[in-house]
């Protein structure tokens, strides 16, 4: 008895869905007449607006019955939940000084330190951009942190 009731009512669902693809069809080919026409009537725009609205309801109820997808971003920030960023604050800008220009240039060790901080403030900017993952960027940044460090220590 229950079979036949979830029978019946499917079967009324079909030819409910059938009847309503088959008179959009038809609104679809009315209203494109009307456009075609160049009669742009309170006909036409009414039509136009019922098709619209149709197109609407059947890709919300689409989106409805599809399950949703579990978005990859998640896993990234589960990855990088242990982890905490450190952010500089912004050092005030100052006129240079000729003199400090040519000691950064003629000292390597510093000139090193610049570079792999440079390299890790692009490496940020490429994970905040999204043009990398999270894995990629812990790997990097504890190889120049690495770096880093063992030019500092030396």
């Amino acid at each position: 008895m229950l079979f036949e009731q979830i029978l019946e009512f499917f079967e009324t669902v079909l030819a409910t869905t059938i009847t309503f693809v088959q008179w959009l069809i038809q609104e679809f080919w009315k209203t494109l007449g009307y456009i075609l026409s160049g009669n742009f009537s309170e006909e036409t725009i009414g039509a136009i607006l019922v098709f619209a609205g149709a197109i609407l309801f059947l890709f919300l109820l689409v989106m409805m019955i599809l399950p949703q997808r579990k978005l990859l971003v998640l896993q990234e920030q589960n990855i990088l939940a242990g982890f905490s960023l450190y952010q500089r604050p912004e050092p005030p800008r100052q006129v240079l000084d000729l003199y400090e220009i040519a000691q950064d240039n003629s000292d390597p060790t510093l000139r090193d330190l610049r570079r792999i901080e440079r390299d890790m403030l692009a490496l940020k900017e490429l994970f905040d951009a999204g043009l990398i993952k999270a894995n990629l960027y812990i790997l990097e940044s504890k190889s120049l942190y690495k770096s880093a460090k063992d030019i500092f220590s030396d």
